[in-house]
């Protein structure tokens, strides 16, 4: 639709690497403002939260309004497709990488679960399983957030199972005095 091509390329527009205001900050704060947003939906939709976020002082360098974007869509996703399903689980947890060189954030839903076919598309603008209730912008927008912060998504997903989103985050530089 033109509504949601104009979106786009406002976005793209917008997603100006130098027009962000990326520090290094700690991820922990992020995460829990974008659980704290979704609060009321979670509660609605009878998911049962597991916040295995791991308290850390790793810090990647970021604009958290943008990284909250990116959970906040990855979590409201995983309300969605547990809707019909009697186990709603949502598991969030952290880990650094081996070489802790990266923070590894996996959202895990016991929803649906995305068919083989989709797998390839999800991130894709445009495409959509949710008919009209979806613009197929979300997975698109927040693919590219995290690239613009040098990192990646990784998904893995088992219909009838559930999904798991692991987003992939270059720790910061630490600074040598």
């Amino acid at each position: 639709s033109t509504k949601a091509i104009a979106l786009v390329s406002r976005f793209l527009q917008f997603a100006r690497p130098d027009e962000f205001k990326f520090r290094p900050i700690p991820l922990n704060p992020i995460i829990n403002d974008a659980l704290a947003m979704c609060r009321y939906q979670l509660t609605q939709a009878k998911v049962q939260l597991d916040n295995r976020i791991k308290e850390s002082e790793t810090s990647v360098k970021s604009d958290p309004h943008l990284l909250e974007q990116v959970f906040l869509n990855l979590i409201l996703n995983a309300v969605d497709a547990m809707a019909k399903r009697d186990v709603r689980q949502l598991t969030l947890k952290s880990d650094l990488s081996a070489d802790q060189q990266s923070v590894e954030v996996s959202v895990i839903d016991t929803g649906c679960g995305i068919p083989s076919k989709n797998l390839e598309r999800i991130f894709d603008p445009f495409f959509t399983t949710k008919g009209v209730s979806g613009t197929g912008l979300g997975l698109s927008i927040a693919n590219q957030v995290v690239e613009l912060h040098g990192g990646r998504i990784e998904v893995s997903s088992q219909e009838n199972q559930g999904t798991t989103f692991t987003v992939i985050l270059p720790v910061a530089s630490k600074k040598t005095t």
